[in-house]
């Protein structure tokens, strides 16, 4: 109930923020009927939209979670207290998000009003100069492609949102070179699980189709999911591989061409999860309604989806040989680790490469906040797995003339650890 409105309305300043910047100069390059013109009401109207309908979806998850006991009051109260014990951190990660011209933001691959995602670019970002696919031109000159993350947030399915992996592509792009991609997607009870699913399919294609427009190389492009967004992800991944050795063709994007799959802290049994998310104030219920109904559990797990249609399909060919990783913290509470190494085991009974890392005394959220956030100038180990798997090692920050030094996002220790002892995650 407080966050999505929060979110939405974040969103539409930071758009009025670029509007207002940008449109002086294109009133003036333009008519008011040009294609300019179309796109700035279009983009307008893009980030206005989620400020519309955020607010009856909030009342009426709020509907919802009335029926869900004191457990997540209980919850709540926790997350809101995580949240304070991090104050320190946020007004300067919000403002760097909002100002930061290494940033592309809400760049609309589908029709639907969720269907944004964020592009952070190693290299410096121009101000719109007149009509443009995307509103912005990228400032880059080098002729080699690089790497890219496709990074899809968690939020337990209902209060997801792009900027959660802020801190995660932050590093990717400044530290390493990395051009990463933060998608946004339907939450419930905008959409149900397979709403969710259609907006991956349609980012990925989005991304394949147009990642090369922004310094990106189509052919070296490793997908993230944490939490929700590993199901969502490796679910969708698994279908794909299914499409591409069938007969049906249906919604398809490359994945044959997709470098790995790295499953972060993820939930892959949705039937064996629906007791733990209960227990911790999800009610059975309304996880339910989230999936599409108490039938549709087998149906919208990974795990059971591998074990059955795609195995069934392994006759017909090889499947593409994507690698699967999976990194889970051992204390984690939300998703137990079981969840990677059981799906794991599932993927190689089909004989395909999966492995497990296992990071020792992380929880949920250690691995995309609190690792970040703690200043190890070693690296996040998130990270530098990353990193690793694309084979691009740390390089020094060198800042192109008049632009300002990286924002430093560390927190003190102390607070740092009041937060992780009150996580409810």
């Amino acid at each position: 109930l407080c966050v999505s409105p929060l979110v939405a309305t974040v969103n539409f300043i930071n758009s009025q923020i670029a509007f207002a910047i940008q449109s002086p100069r294109l009133f003036a390059q333009t008519s008011r009927w040009t294609a300019g013109h179309c796109y700035r009401e279009a983009h307008r109207w893009n980030a206005a939209y989620p400020l519309l309908v955020t607010g009856p979806l909030a009342i009426q998850l709020f509907g919802y979670l009335l029926f869900c006991g004191p457990m997540w009051l209980y919850m709540f109260f926790r997350l809101c207290m995580f949240v304070v014990f991090l104050a320190p951190l946020w007004p300067k990660l919000v403002w760097w998000y909002l100002t930061s011209p290494r940033i592309i933001k809400n760049i609309s691959y589908g029709e639907e009003a969720r269907n944004l995602l964020d592009v952070y670019v190693p290299q410096c970002v121009k101000k719109h100069r007149g009509p443009h696919a995307f509103g912005q031109s990228v400032g880059w000159c080098e002729s080699e492609g690089k790497p890219v993350v496709v990074y899809v947030t968690g939020g337990a399915w209902m209060i997801g949102y792009k900027a959660w992996g802020g801190l995660v592509c932050k590093e990717l792009a400044e530290d390493h070179r990395i051009l990463a991609v933060a998608l946004d997607y339907r939450n419930f009870p905008q959409g149900t699980v397979d709403d969710m699913l259609q907006d991956v399919d349609a980012a990925m294609l989005w991304v394949f189709e147009h990642v090369h427009r922004f310094g990106g190389d189509p052919n070296r492009i490793i997908l993230v999911g944490q939490s929700a967004g590993a199901h969502l992800c490796s679910l969708a991944v698994l279908r794909q591989m299914q499409l591409a050795r069938s007969e049906n063709s249906g919604s398809r994007w490359p994945v044959e061409k997709l470098s790995g799959f790295v499953g972060v802290s993820g939930v892959y049994d949705m039937k064996a999860a629906v007791g733990l998310m209960h227990a911790r104030g999800l009610h059975r219920t309304l996880f339910h309604r989230i999936v599409g109904g108490e039938s549709e559990l087998e149906r919208v797990s990974p795990i059971h989806f591998a074990r059955t249609e795609l195995a069934s399909v392994v006759s017909r060919g090889p499947l593409p040989r994507i690698p699967f990783h999976f990194i889970h913290g051992s204390k984690d509470k939300s998703a137990p680790p079981s969840e990677s190494t059981a799906f794991a085991a599932a993927l190689r009974d089909l004989g395909l490469s999966a492995d497990v890392t296992m990071y020792q005394g992380r929880t949920h959220t250690d691995i995309i906040i609190e690792d970040i956030v703690r200043g190890d100038r070693a690296g996040p180990l998130l990270v530098s797995t990353l990193a690793e798997l694309l084979h691009t090692p740390r390089q020094p920050y060198y800042c192109a003339k008049g632009e300002k030094e990286p924002v430093k996002l560390a927190v003190p220790r102390s607070l740092l650890e009041a937060a992780r002892r009150v996580n409810p995650f």
